[in-house]
């Protein structure tokens, strides 16, 4: 059997970037279950074909969201470090949590962000997509990500938790600044970079949740703040995660689903000509886009409560499990000529949101975004072409997020 090993070395090599899905291909070829690294205590497995990764994901009595929810022998022996006060903090985040905690959160924070409340915002999604076409027509070229898909997708997401306009620089900053850096390939380094936005980040939260408390608006915060199930409400610690991780998911995978859904379609003309003859194909073709190049590379890690054998090995409770979403969209045996972009594709089963209780609970929303921002976009500038080589595409070293920190784009 080829030795795994090489294809977490070719992972972990910046110089790779750009080619995951080729790494990704040979690793899913190679055996479901990858044991890509052994670590003092643990070992690293990636999940690299659909199946498998959809039971899974859906399985949460097999695995563990949180390493210091198992047994306290199996942490002995996994020699975890000291726990860093930042980590910890994201440790309260939704998706680091295990029923009951997570059951508790999801049911609290969907009666803040209901249906209803995401579909009202679409008239103010597609003015914000106006405003930033009518500034992008009048350059004869633009960065993808700086001039479009970042300030779409933190706009959204400020306004809906009530950031004013003045301070959503400083919250697009402190959100590329930890997503980007945490999203590495150490993520129990807490980098000083990562420590003062984390701090600056949580000083500006405190400020408002207070002010909210005194004084609610008509936002997401007052929301959460408010939101209750029977007698129970967000504790501060939870309502500072919620908001981070409102803050990541609803900035960064949303920058790299418009970025990796716009570079798709223009790097297959085919396809953008038949999604602007037809109009109503944005649906499918949005499902398409998530799959063929979806913005994370794998869902949140998971931690083994239980042996398992599988074809790789054996998993051993405290192993490390990588559910490989950006493999798995492309198995072949799930998938006919995956590696082909068909916005007309149906079925179209992708998991590039997740599954089971951590399927991402913003996906309305994501949906909404993209769609209207895609179509204003490529509707609004027919000429609209990439100005630079595919193959110099700058995509980001990172071991969750998968997207390209920016691309020239021709208006004429």
């Amino acid at each position: 059997m080829t030795n795994v090993q090489v294809y977490w070395e070719e992972l972990l090599d910046p110089a790779n970037a750009a080619h995951a899905h080729e790494i990704f291909a040979r690793m899913r070829e190679t055996a479901a279950f990858v044991k890509v690294s052994t670590n003092p205590g643990y070992t690293h497995w990636w999940i690299t074909r659909y199946d498998e990764c959809v039971d899974l994901i859906k399985n949460n009595a097999l695995l563990a969201k949180n390493p210091q929810t198992l047994p306290p022998d199996v942490q002995a022996r996994m020699n975890l470090p000291a726990p860093d006060p930042m980590i910890e903090a994201f440790n309260r985040m939704m998706v680091m949590l295990d029923p009951p905690d997570h059951t508790r959160l999801r049911g609290l924070v969907q009666k803040a962000f209901t249906p209803r409340m995401v579909e009202e915002l679409r008239p103010r999604v597609q003015q914000i997509a106006d405003d930033l076409v009518d500034r992008l027509e009048e350059q004869s070229e633009f960065d993808l990500i700086d001039d479009f898909a970042a300030p779409a997708a933190v706009t959204v997401i400020a306004e809906m938790m009530g950031v004013p306009v003045e301070d959503q620089a400083n919250f697009r900053r402190w959100a590329d600044t930890i997503v980007r850096n945490l999203a590495g390939f150490d993520l129990q380094m807490i980098g000083p970079e990562i420590q003062q936005a984390a701090f600056e980040f949580m000083i500006y939260m405190n400020n408002m949740i207070d002010q909210r408390r005194e004084v609610p608006r008509d936002d997401l915060i007052s929301a959460l703040i408010y939101a209750r199930e029977v007698e129970d409400s967000l504790t501060h610690e939870e309502l500072l995660g919620m908001i981070f991780l409102l803050l990541t998911a609803g900035h960064e995978t949303t920058l790299n689903m418009l970025g990796n859904g716009v570079l798709a379609l223009l790097q297959h003309p085919d396809q953008l000509a038949l999604l602007r003859a037809n109009p109503p194909l944005i649906r499918p073709a949005v499902e398409e886009m998530m799959r063929y190049d979806g913005s994370a590379k794998t869902a949140a890690d998971r931690w083994m409560r239980q042996t398992l054998e599988v074809d790789g090995g054996t998993m051993q409770p405290g192993d490390l499990v990588s559910v490989g979403l950006l493999s798995a969209n492309r198995d072949p045996r799930k998938f006919a000529n995956p590696d082909v972009f068909d916005i007309t594709r149906d079925p179209n089963p992708h998991i590039a949101l997740g599954g089971g209780i951590h399927y991402c609970i913003g996906a309305p929303l994501a949906r909404i975004e993209a769609s209207l921002m895609i179509q204003t976009l490529v509707t609004r500038l027919p000429k609209l072409r990439l100005a630079q080589d595919p193959a110099t595409l700058p995509w980001l070293h990172s071991m969750l997020v998968h997207g390209v920190s920016s691309a020239r784009l021709a208006t004429e």
